[in-house]
């Protein structure tokens, strides 16, 4: 209609709506709370009158879309805030860069790391996640929450090939073990036969690329 195409930022007041702040089931839409707090998503009513009057872009029907989208980089605390405790995830494992430990894919205690981006990468064991992306930590496993078992199943999949780590842009062996091992390479890897070929055909532009990965 008029007010769609031409008023979506402020459809509520052109369609004369007095609140559209409301989901299907008739209960509060969820809205970000930025002028209270700014901790967590709220379901009060209370939201400014440019989130009322285009809840599409500002308001959400359940807590967990609302503090996905607006608070993602503190998940745990807005979920928590609002007093949630159905929030799940995989319970897989990422890694945390910031720590350098892998934590799992859930809302909870350690070794829960809150819930996964979308761009994190699983693995279904902390070993797994570990040997693959911080291979070079010491102890990893073991500060990650876990239990240490020596070599993990990824060491007997591993080929002795070369793969990109866009990360750091090097090439890395695909193997579990110190430098420069980088893990195991990831089913869609790209892997080469020597790190100048892989240098090369990947990351001709780094200078680096070749001294540092071996």
């Amino acid at each position: 209609d008029c007010c769609s195409r031409h008023y979506s930022w402020n459809y509520n007041e052109c369609a004369g709506i007095d609140n559209a702040a409301l989901g299907p089931d008739g209960e509060a839409l969820y809205y970000p709370d930025w002028e209270g707090e700014n901790k967590s998503c709220k379901n009060d009513g209370g939201q400014p009158e440019y989130m009322s009057n285009n809840p599409t872009a500002w308001m959400f029907e359940t807590l967990e879309a609302c503090c996905t989208a607006r608070y993602s980089w503190n998940m745990n605390d807005c979920v928590g805030a609002a007093g949630a405790t159905t929030v799940t995830g995989s319970n897989k494992w990422y890694p945390n860069w910031e720590d350098f430990v892998c934590v799992q894919d859930c809302v909870g205690d350690s070794p829960c790391g809150g819930l996964a981006e979308s761009w994190d990468p699983l693995y279904d064991t902390v070993n797994t996640c570990c040997d693959t992306k911080l291979n070079w930590v010491t102890e990893c496993v073991t500060k990650s929450g876990g239990t240490s078992t020596g070599a993990t199943a990824a060491a007997a999949t591993t080929s002795g090939k070369w793969y990109v780590d866009y990360d750091t842009d090097t090439c890395k062996q695909d193997c579990v073990g110190s430098a420069p091992c980088g893990g195991a390479a990831e089913s869609w890897e790209v892997l080469y036969d020597t790190v100048s070929a892989c240098c090369q055909g990947k990351l001709w532009w780094v200078e680096s690329c070749g001294p540092y990965a071996g």
